[in-house]
């Protein structure tokens, strides 16, 4: 593979131009271009499953015991006791795909016009366009695996089974030629009212806000799952491990995913400060999100067995989402992926608020109190059948704090705040397991499973000295904890036989560190008249 992954290797350009039409009307445009080629990223097993069967031929047995299980959990282990053979770091991965690549290519463009209708009331419209284009083949996992060399293998191998040390891969994404992995346009208008009250002490703004984003063709990429590729995008495999004990034969699995998504996101907002008095000011706002995706997926695999004398065949072709589709033959239909067709459409709209209260008793002082309601919308996804969508997250939010400047011969600032934030019906990560023969490879899912606390304490503050030198210093303090988790639950015809979720109730949320302390400094050098 390539010597280093998350490499940064992009182009940008962007264009801005401002025509005041008149002392009262400005129209500003943005045109905006990037594009980003790079190996995208690996990660690095760390632990492995030693023991991954031991009644793999039971026709009666648990996951535990799934021949796909067996291969690549030793194979794992083969690859963390090579890395630690070679003494490997934490940042040393062992990658088998020898030409990985993530590319990204975005284009957009903001118009804004402004009209100073009144020297209390403006006016303003923003409206956009831009497009998103993705390509992506790497391996998922980042693996360089080979068939075990065990007694059973050498025994599988005797039937027409893969040879110990062959290699395979265990799930490989690769480039569909004439598609993008993702392709969508996306378009937005936003119209705003600002208004102050003629004794300046309310400033109000009311608005809508519309979006469209819409699919540029199909969404279609291949994968090859257990197969040795050279690229699933064309279908360049051989080999591959037995997917079920009763058919030892090498196979190879690769999943074509088809899928086209529209998203509808509108809104209405209004939002108001109120000045008591010079000191003291009130602020509300509200806003109705109405959101809406409507999905449709064609996707299936392929099932390829290597037949020694024969080489790699065909022996079916189904739909991915065999809970709608269980009894489709792709092979004798011709090909007709429509025959896998599956439509889903989620509708959710929320109000979301915010109450705020700043006191100001001087003029470099300022204490505030802020609650606020918000909500993240749910998904679709239709990797993981009967599991394709998750419903919308909500989270109260308080918070109480200060920000305070001080003046002198070393002019500063000093902000503390205190918050809270209470979520329910929280989005997380879960691992699926999937069953044995069940083909699929397992994955991982958005999930609605439960309800979390993260309170903290942050700081941050600043000092200049010398006119030239500034100091600035911030520390954070956070305590997450997990206090529900429900997973869905699982019918009884499902691929997967069990969902992980990714944390543990009454433990923290992943990724959140508890103290956090950043220091910066800048030195300002005077550099002559020029």
């Amino acid at each position: 593979g390539p010597d280093h992954f998350r490499d940064t290797d992009y182009i940008a350009a962007r264009l801005s131009v401002v025509a005041d039409l008149t002392p009262e009307l400005e129209n500003y445009t943005i045109f905006h271009y990037s594009e980003s080629d790079t190996n995208g990223y690996a990660t690095r097993f760390e632990d492995c499953d030693r023991n991954p069967g031991s009644d793999l031929f039971n026709p009666v047995r648990s996951q535990r015991d799934s021949i796909t299980r067996y291969y690549t959990s030793l194979a794992a282990c083969d690859q963390i006791d090579r890395q630690a053979a070679r003494g490997d770091g934490p940042l040393d991965v062992e990658v088998s795909n020898p030409n990985p690549r993530i590319y990204l290519r975005t284009w957009q463009v903001i118009n804004t016009t402004t009209w100073q209708a009144t020297d209390n009331l403006t006016l303003k419209n923003i409206i956009s366009y831009g497009e998103y284009r993705e390509q992506s083949a790497f391996s998922l996992y980042s693996d360089n695996f080979y068939v075990p060399n065990t007694p059973i293998t050498q025994a599988i191998a005797g039937f027409g089974g893969p040879l110990p040390g062959a290699p395979f891969k265990y799930i490989q994404l690769g480039t569909q030629p004439g598609y993008d992995a993702a392709a969508e346009s996306t378009m937005t208008e936003e119209l705003q009212l600002q208004g102050r009250s003629s004794d300046g002490k309310l400033d109000y703004v009311i608005g809508g806000y519309l979006e469209f984003s819409r699919p540029i063709g199909w969404n279609e990429q291949r994968t090859g799952i257990y197969g040795n590729c050279v690229d699933p995008g064309t279908i360049n495999c051989t080999g591959g491990i037995p997917v079920t004990a009763d058919a030892p034969l090498a196979a190879l699995i690769i999943s074509e995913s088809r899928t086209k998504l529209d998203f509808d996101n509108h809104g209405i907002f209004a939002q108001g400060s109120y000045k008591f008095t010079d000191q003291l000011s009130l602020t509300l706002g509200g806003r109705w999100t109405f959101d809406k995706i409507d999905g449709y997926s064609e996707s299936n695999r392929y099932t390829f067995f290597t037949i020694p004398g024969t080489g790699t065949v065909p022996i079916n072709r189904v739909c991915n989402d065999a809970l709608n589709h269980p009894d489709v033959d792709l092979i004798a239909n011709g090909g007709d992926r429509s025959a896998c067709g599956t439509r889903i459409v989620q509708k959710t709209n929320k109000p979301t608020w915010l109450v705020g209260l700043d006191f100001k008793p001087s003029l470099d002082t300022l204490v505030y109190a802020k609650y606020a309601r918000g909500y993240r919308q749910g998904a679709v996804n239709f990797t993981n059948p009967g599991l394709e969508t998750v419903g919308p997250e909500k989270v109260d939010s308080y918070e109480i704090g200060a920000k305070l400047t001080f003046r002198g011969p070393a002019p500063g600032y000093f902000n503390i705040a205190a918050f809270y934030n209470d979520f329910s019906d929280q989005q997380i990560c879960g691992a699926l397991v999937a069953k044995p023969d069940s083909g699929h490879a397992g994955g991982a899912a958005l999930i609605n499973a439960g309800k979390s606390v993260i309170k903290g304490i942050e700081v941050d503050s600043g000092v200049t000295l010398f006119d030239m030198l500034r100091l600035g210093a911030g520390y954070t303090y956070l305590d997450t904890k997990l206090k529900e988790l429900t997973p869905p639950t699982l019918s009884a015809d499902s691929p997967f036989a069990e969902i992980i979720p990714r944390g543990v109730v009454g433990g923290p949320l992943t990724y959140s560190p508890k103290h956090k302390l950043t220091l910066s400094g800048d030195l300002s050098v005077p550099a002559g008249d020029a």
